[in-house]
C-alpha cells in the first residue's frame, strides 16, 4: 500500500465566493413583498380654490316691530279710557293714567325681553336695553312688596310713611324705564331697518 504524498503550494488570487447567490425572481419576489404601511402615498391632487363663505348679517326687523308694539301697548290703550270718559261726560282721574299702564306692565316686559334679543342680533345698545328692561321689571315689583299690596290696590293720597315714598319712588322709576323702552324701541327700528335699505 503506498503513502499518499501532501504536496504544499502558495496559491495565488482571491478565495471564490461559495454563499448562495439570489436569482433574479428572488430579487422581483422581495421587491413586491413590501408591506403596505411602507408604500409610498400618491400625490393627492388638489381642491379647486373656493371663495370664502361671507357671514350672515342678522337684522331682526321683525322681533323689533313686534317689541316696539308690545312696549307702546300699555301706554295707549289707557287713552281709549280716557277718551271714552270725555265722551260720556265721566272723565277719569289723572291719577288713574299710570295706574291702567303700570296694570299691563306685563306686555311691556315682554316686549322689552323680544327688544333685548333684537338688540343682541343687531349688536346694539345691548347691554343699555337688558339692564333698563330689567329694572322695569324689579322696580314695580319691589314697589307692590314695599306697598304690601298690589299696585292697583294703593290709594296715592294716603302715602305718609318713608317705606311708602320709597315704594313710589321705585314705581316712578318703573314707569320711566318702560317709557324709556319705547324710545329705544324706536332707535332699534330706525337702526335696523335703515341698514337693510344701505344693505
Amino acid at each position: 500500500m503506498t503513502k499518499p504524498t501532501i504536496v504544499r503550494k502558495h496559491i495565488l488570487g482571491k478565495r471564490p465566493n461559495l454563499s448562495a447567490q439570489k436569482s433574479v425572481a428572488d430579487e422581483i419576489v422581495s421587491a413586491l413583498s413590501v408591506p403596505p404601511e411602507d408604500m409610498p402615498l400618491p400625490p393627492l391632487s388638489p381642491l379647486p380654490p373656493t371663495a370664502p363663505r361671507q357671514p350672515q348679517k342678522k337684522n331682526p326687523q321683525g322681533s323689533s316691530v313686534a317689541a316696539t308694539i308690545l312696549l307702546f301697548l300699555p301706554f295707549l290703550y289707557p287713552i281709549v279710557f280716557y277718551v271714552h270718559g270725555y265722551v260720556t261726560g265721566h272723565p277719569l282721574p289723572v291719577l288713574l293714567f299710570p295706574l291702567l299702564v303700570l296694570f299691563a306692565r306685563l306686555l311691556s316686559n315682554l316686549g322689552g325681553f323680544i327688544l333685548f334679543l333684537a338688540a343682541r342680533s343687531a349688536d346694539y345698545l345691548k347691554k343699555t336695553v337688558g339692564l333698563t328692561a330689567l329694572a322695569a321689571f324689579i322696580l314695580p315689583f319691589a314697589g307692590s312688596l314695599l306697598f304690601g299690596t298690589t299696585l292697583n290696590r294703593v290709594d296715592p293720597t294716603r302715602i305718609s310713611e318713608t317705606r311708602d315714598w320709597i315704594a313710589l319712588a321705585c314705581v316712578a322709576l318703573g314707569l320711566f324705564c318702560m317709557l324709556t323702552l319705547c324710545v329705544f324701541s324706536v332707535l332699534m327700528l330706525a337702526r335696523v331697518f335703515h341698514r337693510k335699505k344701505t344693505a
